[in-house]
């Protein structure tokens, strides 16, 4: 009598896991193919990134010591720190700066668009800005310049760390006293992003 042979019967759970693992797998592929397409089309130049992507036009900074909030509405065209509310001018694209200047605060910031590595200072209407190398820092993940507001009030000095992509990341205010008063930005992106 010759042996016979016998094919072992898979249980049917074992079938489902199989089949499931072959999902994930192509689900993973899939996935992995997309990534890699979207990012072929950002290397190309077909579609950019944008921080105006992330959010309204409205960028929010908390003051580091007491939490108060400081709210910049780029839309409207308003900036409200505490109980206080001003216009703000914001200068359009055809400018060869990028600025924003409150009404009434002292809030007052300018940049060249093109802002070369030999730029050290600039004059924006009637404000003048220094750009300090030794002040120049990383916060938030990405390389910014220090840059002072000079010669506008003997009373107090105003500061910013800015990226030409992600904009106004931080800005403080030194008092007479000396008393610093520092805004960090609440999202990826601040005032004066791209």
């Amino acid at each position: 009598m010759p042996n016979k042979i016998t094919i072992p019967i898979i249980p049917q759970y074992l079938i489902e896991i199989k089949k499931f693992i072959f999902k994930v797998v192509l689900g993973t592929i899939f996935f992995r193919g997309l990534l890699l397409f979207g990012g072929f089309v950002y290397l190309s130049g077909e579609h950019k990134f944008s921080c105006n992507m992330l959010n309204s036009g409205q960028y929010i900074y908390q003051e580091l010591e007491t939490g108060r909030l400081a709210t910049f509405n780029m839309l409207s065209g308003y900036f409200t720190n505490g109980h206080r509310a001003e216009g703000i001018f914001i200068c359009s694209d055809d400018f060869d700066y990028q600025c924003v200047i409150g009404d009434t605060s002292g809030l007052a910031f300018a940049v060249p668009r093109k802002l070369y590595t030999g730029t050290i200072k600039w004059n924006f209407a009637d404000y003048e800005f220094i750009l300090r190398q030794e002040e120049d820092k990383y916060i938030l993940g990405t390389f910014v310049y220090g840059i002072e507001l000079i010669g506008k009030n003997e009373n107090e000095k105003l500061w910013y760390y800015y990226s030409p992509w992600r904009g106004i990341l931080a800005i403080g205010v030194v008092d007479e006293k000396g008393t610093n008063t520092t805004y960090l930005v609440q999202s990826a992106c601040g005032i004066l992003s791209e």
